[in-house]
C-alpha cells in the first residue's frame, strides 16, 4: 500500500479501527457473541448490542459520544459483571501491517502524525492495544467518547484542527470509513485516503471464502475467516503443505480439540495414528490443565488382544499372520488351519500381547477416569481394548466421526448413525494422523510393529512434519489472538474443508490428488483426498454400500 503526501500536508491523521488495528472476527459484534459463548452468559450479545444503542439515543443535533460507562450503565444488571471481561477480549488485536507501513513512513519522514477515532474505549485501553501492535511515534490520540464530539460529525476533526492550529487542507486523514473517515472530513476540506477493510481485501481475492462465511456469518465462521484472512495477510497465498495444514487442517482439529475440552472429563488417551496431531494441538491450546498420553490401540491390537475379537471377519488369518511372523503361509485357508490345530499356541501369544498392551496404558495413565480420543469409529475397538485393560476405570469415547450408535459412554463431534460416513473422512483422518506407516502388528511388549512403506506413504511422510506444524502454528496463534479458545463448531469446520476439497486452484487440486490415503482396513487401496476419475470405481462401489447400509438401519429401526 502506498500512500503519498505532499510538502504542503503538516499533519497526518490516521484512524484506528479496521485501519491500524484489526479484531480477529469478520464484525466487531462478534466479539460480544464470543463472550457470550465462552463466559456462558446467554443474551449477552443482544442486549450488550441494545444497550449501546439505547445509550446512543440523543437529539438529533447533539454531537457527542457514548462512554464505556455510560453504556454498562444502561445494560441489564446481569451482564455487568462482563465489563472488564469485554476490556480484556478487546485488548486482542493485531497490526494491519499494510496501514502499519505508511504510518510508519510517516513517522519516519519525521511528519505530525496524530491518531482519531470514533470509540467508546478509553485512550488509556487504546493506547494499550497500540502498543501491544507495535504502534509508536504519534503526537497525539484524540478519542471521541473523551470530547464528546466525534467523526460522524466533524466535531472530533474541528478539534483536531484547533488543538494543532492547521487549515483543512494542511490535514491529510487515513481511514475505512467511508463517512466518517471520508466524505465529512472531505466536506470540511481536509484531505483523505480511504483503506479498505482487511476482510474486504481478502474476501476480493478468496471467493469461496466469502461465499463460506456469507452462507451462515456464525461466530465460528467469522474466527474461521478472519484467522485466515489475517494470515492471507501476513504470508500471501503461499503455496505448501505447511499452509494447507495451518489453514484448513488448524480450524478441523482445533475445532475437535475445542469439544473435547469442553464435552468431557478427566484423563485424555489420544489413540495412534490418528491422534498425533490432535494431543499435539491439544497440549498447544490447553497446556497441561488435564493429563494427556498417546497410545496405541488400533483395530489389529483389539483383533489381537480384545475379548470380542472372534467377531471381526477373518480373525483367524490376520491373528496367525501378525502373532506368528516367523511361520509364512500360502494363503488364507492355510492360515486359518494353522490357528485351528494350535489354538493354544495362539492364545498364548494373544495373552502376552494383551499383557504388554495393559502394563504400557497403566504406565501412561494417572488416577481417575479416562477418556478415549479418536477420530473415526464405528465398531468402538479402540474404547473397548482400553475399557478391557483399564478394567478398574470409567472409560468414555470421544471422536471426530461417530459412525455408528453404541450402548458404550461416548460424544461425538459428528454423529451419522443412519449412513456409515461423515463427509470428508478420509482428508479428515490425514490432516490428523501420524508421520509412520500403518501399524501392521503389536509385539508383546505392546509397541507398534509396521508393515512396508510402500511409495504412496513415503511420499506422506515425507511432508507430514510440514502437516503437524502448520497444525501446531495455527493452534497457537489462535490462543494468543483469543481471551479465551473459542469453540468451532463441525459444521462451519466440515464446511471450510469443503472449500478446500472444491477449490479451483489447479496447483492445490494437483497437490491433492497426488496425495493417496488407504481406505481399507489392510492398506492396500488408496484414493486421492479429492475426487479424481481413477477412484471412480471406488466411489461407486461405496455409493452402492452407502444406500445398501441405510436401508439397512431403516429397515432395523421400524
Amino acid at each position: 500500500m502506498e500512500i503519498r503526501a505532499d510538502e504542503s500536508v503538516r499533519v497526518v491523521s490516521f484512524d484506528i479501527f479496521d485501519t491500524l488495528i484489526v479484531r480477529p472476527y469478520a464484525r466487531p459484534t462478534d466479539l460480544f457473541r464470543h463472550i457470550e459463548q465462552a463466559e456462558g452468559a446467554p443474551g449477552f450479545r443482544d442486549e450488550r448490542v441494545a444497550a449501546e444503542r439505547r445509550c446512543r439515543r440523543r437529539e438529533d443535533d447533539s454531537p457527542g459520544e457514548v462512554t464505556f460507562d455510560e453504556i454498562y450503565g444502561h445494560i441489564d444488571p446481569k451482564y455487568r459483571h462482563l465489563k472488564d471481561i469485554e476490556v480484556r477480549y478487546e485488548r486482542n488485536v493485531l497490526p494491519y501491517l499494510p496501514v502499519v507501513d505508511v504510518f510508519n513512513s510517516m513517522v519516519s519522514e519525521g511528519r505530525r502524525v496524530v491518531l482519531v477515532s470514533d470509540m467508546y474505549l478509553p485512550s488509556p485501553v487504546i493506547e494499550g492495544m497500540l502498543e501491544s501492535c507495535g504502534i509508536h511515534g504519534y503526537e497525539r490520540l484524540y478519542v471521541s467518547c473523551e470530547h464528546g464530539v466525534n467523526k460522524h460529525r466533524g466535531g472530533l476533526f474541528r478539534k483536531v484542527l484547533d488543538d494543532l492550529g492547521i487549515q483543512p487542507n494542511e490535514l491529510l486523514h487515513i481511514g475505512d470509513n467511508p463517512r466518517g473517515d471520508g466524505s465529512i472530513p472531505k466536506s470540511m476540506g481536509i484531505r483523505t485516503h480511504q483503506v479498505p477493510k482487511l476482510l474486504e481485501s481478502y474476501f476480493s481475492c478468496h471467493p469461496q471464502a466469502r461465499r463460506f462465511y456469507r452462507r451462515d456469518p456464525t461466530l465460528s465462521r467469522s474466527i474461521i475467516v478472519s484467522m485466515d484472512a489475517i494470515r492471507w495477510m501476513e504470508r500471501g497465498d503461499e503455496l505448501s503443505w505447511r499452509e494447507i495444514a495451518y489453514r484448513y487442517g488448524g480450524p478441523v482439529v482445533c475445532g475437535f480439540c475445542a469439544f473435547i475440552h469442553e464435552n468431557t472429563d478427566g484423563q485424555l488417551l489420544f489413540v495412534a495414528r490418528d491422534g498425533y496431531n490432535p494431543i499435539r494441538v491439544y497440549r498447544s491450546l490447553y497446556g497441561d490443565e488435564r493429563r494427556s498420553s498417546y497410545v496405541y490401540a488400533p483395530r489389529i491390537a483389539y483383533v489381537l488382544a480384545g475379548k470380542g475379537y472372534r467377531s471381526y471377519r477373518g480373525y483367524k488369518a490376520m491373528v496367525v499372520r501378525r502373532l506368528f511372523p516367523e511361520r509364512s503361509f500360502k494363503d488364507d485357508d492355510e492360515a486359518e488351519a494353522f490357528f485351528d490345530s494350535h489354538e493354544g499356541e495362539v492364545e498364548g501369544r494373544r495373552a502376552a500381547v494383551a499383557a504388554g498392551i495393559r502394563a504400557g496404558m497403566h504406565e501412561a495413565v494417572g488416577e481417575g477416569d479416562v477418556t478415549v480420543v479418536d477420530v473415526t469409529t464405528m465398531r468402538y475397538t479402540s474404547q473397548k481394548l482400553v475399557s478391557e485393560m483399564l478394567d478398574d476405570r470409567n472409560v468414555t469415547g470421544v471422536y471426530y466421526f461417530v459412525l455408528a450408535d453404541s450402548e458404550l459412554p461416548h460424544v461425538g463431534y459428528s454423529v451419522r448413525t443412519i449412513l456409515p460416513s461423515a463427509g470428508r473422512v478420509n482428508l479428515t483422518e490425514f490432516l490428523m494422523t501420524a508421520p509412520e506407516p500403518p501399524v501392521d502388528s503389536i509385539d508383546t511388549d505392546g509397541n507398534p510393529v509396521y508393515g512396508d512403506v510402500n511409495d504412496v506413504e513415503r511420499m506422506r511422510l515425507d511432508i507430514y512434519d510440514q502437516i503437524t506444524d502448520g497444525e501446531v502454528s495455527y493452534a497457537d496463534a489462535l490462543a494468543r489472538m483469543y481471551d479465551s479458545v473459542p469453540s468451532l463448531d463441525f459444521d462451519a469446520v466440515s464446511a471450510w474443508l469443503g472449500t478446500l476439497s472444491n477449490t479451483g486452484d489447479a496447483k492445490t487440486k494437483g497437490m491433492l490428488t497426488d496425495m493417496r490415503w488407504p481406505v481399507d482396513p489392510a492398506n492396500t487401496v488408496y484414493v486421492s483426498m479429492v475426487f479424481h476419475p481413477r477412484d471412480s470405481l471406488y466411489h461407486m462401489k461405496k455409493a452402492v454400500l452407502d444406500v445398501m447400509s441405510r436401508i439397512k438401519v431403516l429397515i432395523e429401526r421400524r
